[in-house]
């Protein structure tokens, strides 16, 4: 059996205190894709954010994962924080000719915007969509609080639906719901966006990044009420993508399988196969 009806991963899959416990004792470094689509069907592509890997690399992303499994990789910063969506049509056509030997792997392009970008530069986010290449599946993460509530909120979001793209559902609230002062949680506090979260789906696909505590029983209830949205959804014909973060990410293999549990209690996800660490 595997995962059903709906994608579920993690920010990465290269980390080395995975072994013993998500990936098995003695596990390579190159081989952690490997086992870890065994598990788990999709990604999120951080490390395009930083850089674009060579045809090599993309080759073996793609013999180490099955057809089914889905990446989304990130938007180079240079396009989002440097750039901020400007003149960049080389940069983006070179990230989509580097990743496209991947075919039917690549899921949703992750678009993640940094918090300077208002609503005053909303053209520009415009303008871009309306770039790319005609269908290309995308999910845009905006964190400027303006645009994350009210009247800019609404804006955005009939922006997105216009362009068939969906709006990412950032969702803090589970690790900011626990004790502040565990250390992991003090450093991601100032990195992670605290924005109002809406369950909104503005191209067809939802699309959620969620951010849990440390300590398994804070998260539980953000994990019931995230369980019964995705469950909806899911019957509804929709085809959900939720990658589970923890700040020090050693728990997010747990979180992960404890939401899809959550799921299968509600609606027919399939199973989570085993860890290959345990």
């Amino acid at each position: 059996m595997s995962i059903e009806r709906y994608y579920l991963g993690m920010p990465f899959w290269g980390f080395r205190d995975w072994v013993g416990n998500l990936y098995a004792d003695g596990t390579r470094p190159r081989d952690f894709l490997e086992q870890y689509a065994t598990v788990f069907n999709a990604v999120e592509g951080n490390t395009t954010f930083y850089h674009l890997p060579d045809a090599r690399t993309v080759a073996r992303w793609k013999a180490q994962t099955p057809a089914s499994f889905r990446f989304s990789f990130k938007f180079p910063q240079e396009v989002t924080h440097k750039l901020a969506l400007r003149n960049a049509g080389s940069i983006v056509a070179n990230f989509l000719r580097t990743l496209a030997p991947l075919g039917p792997r690549l899921g949703p392009y992750m678009l993640q915007l940094p918090a300077r970008f208002g609503p005053s530069r909303l053209g520009q986010l415009d303008r871009f969509l309306g770039e790319l290449p005609r269908g290309l599946p995308v999910a845009v993460e905006l964190r400027h609080p303006a645009l994350c509530a009210g009247d800019g909120q609404r804006t955005v979001n009939e922006l997105l639906a216009a362009c068939g793209v969906d709006r990412v559902i950032m969702d803090t609230r589970a690790m900011r719901s626990g004790d502040p002062s565990h250390p992991d949680v003090v450093e991601a506090a100032h990195k992670k966006p605290d924005v109002p979260v809406r369950r909104v789906v503005t191209g067809g696909t939802p699309f959620a990044r969620v951010v849990g505590h440390p300590d398994p029983a804070v998260n539980e209830p953000w994990l019931q009420r995230w369980a019964l949205h995705l469950a909806a959804w899911i019957d509804e014909g929709r085809t959900p993508y939720f990658y589970a973060h923890v700040p020090n990410n050693l728990h997010a293999p747990p979180l992960a399988r404890r939401l899809h549990a959550l799921i299968g209690e509600r609606t027919n996800v399939g199973a989570l196969p085993d860890f290959p660490g345990e």
